[in-house]
């Protein structure tokens, strides 16, 4: 998975990750039963915060395309 943060982008960082969180999927690189990175990983390959991260995830999952499993 290649993620890579505009830092001189206008849009926030969450939703630069997110944006390239689904388009990994579209393109099948990340499949159904797949698991992502944890927060704390991603965030230390992308230099960015966990909390960041965090809120990505959390969007992702709003929207039904991730489940989100403490601890796994």
């Amino acid at each position: 998975m290649n993620v890579k943060i505009d830092p001189m982008s206008n849009i926030p960082f969450y939703q630069q990750l997110t944006q390239q969180l689904l388009f990994e999927i579209a393109r099948g690189n990340l499949q159904n039963g797949d698991s992502l990175p944890s927060i704390r990983d991603l965030a230390a390959k992308t230099n960015l915060n966990l909390h960041t991260v965090h809120k990505s995830y959390k969007e992702l999952q709003k929207k039904g395309i991730i489940d989100i499993k403490p601890s796994s």
